[in-house]
């Protein structure tokens, strides 16, 4: 019922608060949550998946973990600039500066500007 439903978004929320990924994920698609709650972790779970995977240089991962989230929403603009990196870390230069280049079309910051640079 929505106890148990309320309680399992509680749990799968701390896991998502202490890096526990794959727990939140496994409580995300248990089906005790109701559509909305499940997407929401599901959203946040692959960010930190992402993030995680790219921090530790496995960037096939860190795409990987961006594709499913782009199944369920939008790309922000630090993951587009995250992607533009996994790309160009795995040799796909062309594809990263491309990326690079549209994001500081839309927006020149910084961060677009040094790696339209280094991708040069």
């Amino acid at each position: 019922g929505t106890a148990k439903s309320a309680s399992h978004y509680g749990e799968a929320l701390a896991s998502l608060r202490v890096g526990e990924t794959n727990r939140a994920l496994r409580l995300a698609n248990s089906g005790s949550l109701n559509a909305k709650q499940a997407r929401i972790i599901s959203i946040e779970a692959l960010t930190q998946r992402a993030r995680a995977a790219f921090n530790n240089r496995d960037y096939a991962a860190s795409l990987y973990a961006l594709n499913l989230r782009g199944k369920l929403i939008g790309e922000p603009r630090d993951l587009m600039i995250l992607r533009g990196w996994s790309n160009y870390h795995l040799g796909q230069k062309q594809r990263a500066r491309d990326l690079f280049a549209s994001l500081d079309a839309q927006l020149s910051t910084r961060a677009t500007r040094r790696a339209l640079a280094q991708t040069r």
